[in-house]
């Protein structure tokens, strides 16, 4: 068995980027950690987060999905922007903007889970 090649932040976007063609920048891969929707990681310091290339790879994967023969077989991503984030407040012309609803949390928290691919509610 092989031993297996570890990467900090900056240097796994660029192996996604590269390997798979995934364009994921160092920020991007620190909002998932966050949210807990990118890649498994390590945390061997207390600021150091190093990303384990056979993790790299496994992620990758399923972010890819399935070939597919057209587009028509094409899935949506589960991962990555798929809505705009709730606005706070109301900007309709025709109405007065309004105080943010107490469910607007719930809003965001619905939208992380929609980029991560699973519902956090």
């Amino acid at each position: 068995m092989h031993e297996d090649r570890y990467f900090d932040r900056s240097q796994a976007a660029r192996y996604l980027r590269e390997r798979w063609g995934l364009r994921i920048s160092r920020s991007t891969l620190a909002k998932y950690a966050v949210w807990g929707c990118g890649p498994r990681f390590f945390k061997p310091g207390p600021t150091q987060v190093v990303y384990a290339r056979s993790e790299l790879d496994r992620w990758a994967r399923e972010r890819l999905g399935r070939p597919c023969a057209s587009t028509s077989d094409a899935e949506t991503p589960r991962t990555g922007p798929v809505a705009e984030m709730p606005q706070p407040h109301s900007t309709a012309p025709d109405r007065p903007p309004q105080a943010a609803p107490e469910s607007t949390g719930a809003a965001i928290t619905a939208h992380v889970g929609s980029i991560c691919g699973r519902d956090r509610g």
